[in-house]
């Protein structure tokens, strides 16, 4: 054979193995990208796949502007200004709350304490006056009095109270007497003393006993070894009743200057 075409027979008979060999072989397997087929069938009829859903975030954060921390220097001028009001609401609330405690009853500040007016040392009513005992203390006035005093002892703190009144002498005294019974519930028969201050009648009432709270309601609130002093004082147009009450020692430690106090009265 012609050395030529012995060469070519050779090569087609190679190229035809190799091709037979590749069909033959398994092919390397085709790495699984996770996708399936299913978005195919999503496709829109128009060929093209739907936009990707917006992601939302598990937590969502909350901003308050409202809350937002101001500068150092803004900060410590707002506390401050809330602190002054916080301590101006208190005190205030504080002196309404003593006031309205003083102005509900006729009783005397047996817890030791009182609201006082420093700058005014006397009373007074219908054109005269009456100056306030040394050791003394002027009080707000509780509802219905035009004056009130208070004495602290160690005793128990006692009251002054001045009213104005539309009754007659006899009516005023036996108000007054009603205040205190004695052991048993009965009725106590006060030491009177009458006079003359300025050529208007005057009349000293003096009881110890029980003190029964005028404002209390089914005989409550009695407070044994008490003693009143009173004084109704006839000034023709009106009259004026002026009484202390408190504990026992502290009245009678205190009596000389009450009769002092009204013996005293003057016009002005």
């Amino acid at each position: 054979m012609d050395p030529k075409a012995l060469i070519v027979a050779l090569g087609l008979a190679l190229g035809i193995a190799g091709c037979s060999d590749s069909s033959s072989q398994p092919k390397d397997p085709v790495p699984d990208s996770g996708y399936g087929t299913d978005s195919l069938d999503a496709l829109s009829p128009t060929g093209q796949a739907p936009a990707p859903a917006p992601t939302v975030a598990d937590d969502p954060v909350i901003i308050d502007q409202g809350s937002a921390t101001p500068p150092e220097d803004e900060q410590r001028d707002w506390i401050k200004e809330r602190e002054s009001q916080s301590l101006l609401g208190r005190s205030r609330d504080k002196a309404k709350s003593l006031r309205n405690n003083l102005q509900g009853g006729t009783d005397g500040p047996d817890n030791g304490f009182a609201a006082t007016t420093e700058e005014d040392e006397w009373v007074g009513t219908a054109g005269y006056r009456w100056d306030m005992p040394d050791g003394w203390k002027m009080a707000i006035p509780g509802s219905g009095r035009f004056g009130e005093m208070y004495i602290q002892s160690d005793f128990g703190a006692a009251t002054v109270a001045f009213t104005k009144e539309d009754g007659t002498v006899s009516e005023l005294e036996r108000r007054v007497a009603g205040m205190v019974v004695d052991m048993i519930g009965s009725k106590v028969t006060p030491k009177t003393e009458s006079f003359e201050v300025d050529g208007h009648p005057v009349k000293l009432l003096s009881l110890e006993g029980t003190y029964i709270d005028p404002s209390a309601k089914g005989g409550t609130n009695e407070k044994p070894f008490y003693a009143v002093r009173g004084a109704v004082i006839d000034l023709g147009s009106t009259r004026v009743l002026v009484i202390l009450w408190g504990p026992e020692d502290t009245v009678k430690r205190n009596e000389g200057k009450f009769a002092a106090m009204i013996k005293g009265m003057y016009a002005g």
